[in-house]
């Protein structure tokens, strides 16, 4: 309820209420053929990964806002309020030389950020 006056003079009352719908991260895990970790047909994609999302940007994440765990096809969807997250995956799930750092990403009300992918590169004979 908001309330004003002018002087002594009560104005009307409001009642003012605030509505957001959620929004979704999407992405891949998958494991790199060609090196440059972007997804394309023919890379591995990973399922069983954990993609954790901390609220706040990378450099001063906080929290853990959300879990996810990529399916069969190496895919997830991680539902979260609006603000800002750091998008990772913890633990690696193999092991590999290079790899996609964590992402920043900011989702408002109702958007769907997708496309917040991580690539994992290994050196032959890593699996």
């Amino acid at each position: 309820m908001i309330s004003a006056r002018m002087g002594d003079t009560p104005l009307r009352s409001a009642e003012v209420k605030c509505f957001y719908q959620r929004g979704n991260i999407s992405g891949l895990v998958f494991r790199q053929v060609n090196g440059d970790l972007v997804y394309h047909p023919g890379d591995i994609l990973i399922s069983g990964a954990t993609v954790r999302v901390p609220s706040g940007s990378c450099s001063s994440a906080g929290g853990v806002a959300a879990t996810g765990t990529t399916k069969g096809k190496g895919k997830y969807t991680i539902t979260v309020n609006p603000g800002t997250y750091c998008v990772d995956v913890s633990p690696d799930p193999i092991a590999y030389h290079n790899k996609t750092v964590p992402q920043t990403v900011t989702v408002g009300s109702g958007d769907a950020r997708t496309g917040v992918n991580f690539g994992y590169s290994q050196y032959l004979g890593l699996q």
